[in-house]
């Protein structure tokens, strides 16, 4: 396979061997989500979150849709990207729900890819896909130059050691967060009781 000088501005004259320089287009196809016909704002019975980049960065579900053949059904850990709107270029590990209509779901053309390992690499890539959107209303992702993003994929075996070793260190970032998130809102009861005097009476009255 021919070895190109430049990757995206990072020159790879000299990939780890045994790794594979392939573009986007020759690994994944996708398919863009549509409109549903009715959203609805509260869950009922048989009816799918709408993957909105809201739920998928902080799983906060505000529209759920009942599943039909018209629309784009997206399984825990398939891949998504934000097509349209202000943050176009923007990856994300796609939840079991319905593909928003400003989304295309990524889908492999072979089967020796770890689809984290494939996450992670394609994050690497957001700051620098997202700097190349089109449209002077709202922003979309060039096909183009999505397409022809070229990516290093080693042997499967290293793809998946290197997406466990990634994850880890986002399970022990989350965990920090949600330590953080705590004291924070411990840090505001505080503040809330002492600054405006519930608290200082209550040690004064014990």
């Amino acid at each position: 396979m021919k070895k190109h000088r430049k990757f995206n501005h990072i020159d790879i004259s000299k990939p780890i061997e045994r790794w594979e320089i392939v573009r986007f287009k020759d690994i994944f196809f996708y398919i863009k989500g549509k409109i549903p016909t009715k959203l609805e704002k509260e869950y009922r019975e048989n009816l799918l979150p709408y993957l909105s980049s809201e739920y998928l960065r902080e799983n906060k579900t505000s529209k759920f849709v009942r599943n039909s053949e018209n629309l784009i059904f997206v399984n825990n850990g398939e891949l998504i990207l934000l097509w349209d709107g202000s943050n176009a270029g923007e990856f994300f590990i796609g939840k079991k729900g319905i593909l928003s209509s400003t989304m295309v779901k990524l889908q492999p053309k072979r089967k020796d890819f770890d689809l984290k390992f494939l996450f992670y690499l394609l994050k690497m890539r957001e700051f620098y896909l997202k700097g190349l959107t089109r449209g002077t209303g709202i922003p979309h992702v060039d096909k183009n130059v999505l397409e022809s993003l070229l990516l290093p994929l080693p042997p499967l075996p290293e793809q998946q050691k290197i997406a466990e070793i990634l994850s880890t260190v986002d399970k022990r970032l989350e965990l920090l967060r949600s330590k953080k998130e705590k004291l924070e809102r411990i840090k505001k009861g505080l503040m809330n009781e002492l600054l405006t005097g519930k608290r200082i009476v209550k040690i004064l009255e014990s």
